[in-house]
């Protein structure tokens, strides 16, 4: 809570006693996994560095246990374990924040979970699980969000891990017709042969977000959401520079 109302911050924790507070900030690299040292256990931000937001789990307390979620997978996702030491436990809330150096908390970014498109939220893991799918559970996805110029939040993106040159991009359409909300379903794709994958075995993004759709920084094969011609086209040139100067609704 920002009780100093200190402009653009969102909360506070106390410098002199953060024991007290069950939140803290834990650095994270540049996968959005948490940074750990030579004993395996997790490392504290300093004010001015960027790291996750984690809240304490204590199993017999009422306001700080965690009982999960109905989907036993994504409680896993959530909880760290062996923390600032063995046997502790954290919830990742998915929120990057800076502190300065008198507590003052300011938030940065979510973390490659969620994006929001056309004012709504949209969850990577359901979309991932539901393109899944729609590919017979063949081949891995990768969801996340890319900025479009001219337009508010990030555009859904999927890279398809498509060794084989197998993927029926037409079935693809139909499925995200189906299965997926119009927000949430992916304005680009891209096709992979290969996905590099973290300690915790989920795809590494960071180099899929920066790169995007960018053709001038992608050599796989890129498609377009053509909603007009009720398929995914190949995202050219042309394509890309009506995208970037708005010549294409999205």
């Amino acid at each position: 809570m920002n009780t100093e109302n200190v402009t653009g911050s969102v909360g506070f924790i106390s410098v002199i006693a953060p024991r007290i507070y069950p939140v803290m900030l834990l650095k994270v690299d540049d996968d959005q996994e948490l940074v750990r040292d030579q004993n395996g256990l997790c490392v504290k931000c300093k004010p001015g560095e960027f790291g996750m937001l984690v809240g304490k789990i204590i199993k017999n307390s009422l306001t700080q246990r965690f009982d999960g979620y109905a989907d036993k997978e994504a409680s896993k996702k959530k909880v760290a374990y062996d923390v600032l030491q063995k046997g502790d436990s954290v919830f990742m809330t998915g929120d990057v924040l800076s502190m300065d150096k008198y507590g003052n908390m300011y938030f940065k970014d979510r973390t490659g979970d969620t994006f929001r498109w056309k004012g709504e939220n949209v969850s990577t893991a359901e979309c991932e699980a539901e393109l899944g799918k729609v590919l017979g559970n063949q081949h891995t996805v990768a969801v996340y969000g890319v900025s479009i110029p001219g337009t508010d939040g990030k555009a859904g993106m999927a890279a398809i891990l498509d060794t084989n040159d197998t993927v029926d991009l037409d079935m693809v359409y139909k499925g995200v017709m189906k299965s997926l909300a119009s927000y949430a379903r992916p304005i680009f794709l891209r096709k992979v042969k290969h996905m590099e994958i973290t300690g915790t075995h989920k795809v590494k993004k960071v180099k899929l977000r920066s790169e995007g759709y960018n053709v001038n920084m992608v050599s796989d094969p890129l498609y377009f959401l053509d909603v007009s011609n009720a398929k995914y086209v190949p995202l050219d040139g042309a394509l890309y520079a009506k995208i970037q100067e708005g010549g294409v609704r999205v």
